[in-house]
């Protein structure tokens, strides 16, 4: 066997190897709304870039919006994991910075890291800065605090079912914006690299900002991953008549 022989051997071994590491999966989203609790491993960074867009009611002269988050995401410790994200929207009233945010995701309960059913317990909390936020009644500068609690039940980075219960709401304000969330998610395992799912979404408005503002939708999620790699994509679907018709939103993930 000649030595350029085996080295190319042990290249195709290495890489193989790096196919087959648990690890490179970590950070891997499952749902389009949904916070799930596969967080990245600790040391580990991802940078994430969601594209999406929100289509005007139906019967309505009203134009939809088209958004980009982007941001970083690190594992601080095997429980706490950090984002740093930044959103720009388009619109009929053009292109602009949206907001940013600081988030904060803590595992309660780990998932169970072999191959049977267990529970996953995860916190969120976030402060948004907004800037000029179509979301924000047509108040510059406006920032939010939110949280959110998300219990998992299934096989990590596999077959699983999630409940995501939150809301968000005004840091500051006279007219308080507050505003309810609950997501349903399940997930089905085809493959090593392809799941499937569905998902419902529901957005209540519990303020005075913006009432009688409830929203709900459904819809199908694809997911797959590979490597350092992960691609979600799927669109939900509104289920009232005051409800963006769709919402389409395509997530990659990138470990570095």
């Amino acid at each position: 066997m000649s030595p350029s022989f085996r080295a190319r051997l042990l290249g195709c071994v290495a890489f193989c190897l790096i196919l087959e590491t648990p690890s490179a999966f970590a950070g891997r989203r499952a749902f389009l709304f949904t916070q799930d609790t596969e967080g990245v491993a600790q040391g580990d960074a991802e940078l994430e870039q969601w594209l999406w867009g929100r289509e005007a009611p139906k019967g309505t002269s009203a134009s939809g919006t088209g958004w980009i988050w982007f941001g970083p995401v690190y594992g601080m410790t095997r429980d706490l994991e950090l984002a740093m994200p930044w959103e720009i929207v388009t619109g009929s009233a053009g292109t602009r910075l949206s907001d940013f945010a600081f988030e904060a995701r803590y595992k309660i309960w780990p998932e169970d890291p072999g191959e049977h059913a267990g529970l996953g317990l995860r916190a969120r909390l976030y402060y948004q800065s907004n800037f000029d936020h179509p979301f924000n009644g047509g108040r510059f500068g406006v920032p939010w605090l939110g949280a959110d609690l998300i219990a998992s039940w299934g096989r990590p980075g596999g077959s699983h079912a999630t409940l995501d219960v939150g809301g968000y709401m005004d840091a500051f304000g006279s007219r308080p914006l507050m505003h309810g969330t609950g997501d349903l998610g399940y997930t089905y395992q085809v493959s090593k690299e392809w799941r499937v799912g569905a998902e419902a979404y529901a957005d209540l408005s519990l303020g005075s900002l913006l009432p009688d503002n409830d929203h709900f939708w459904a819809g199908p999620v694809v997911a797959f991953s590979r490597a350092q790699v992960w691609v979600t994509a799927g669109v939900l679907v509104g289920l009232d008549s005051t409800a963006p018709a769709s919402i389409p939103r395509l997530m990659v993930g990138v470990s570095l």
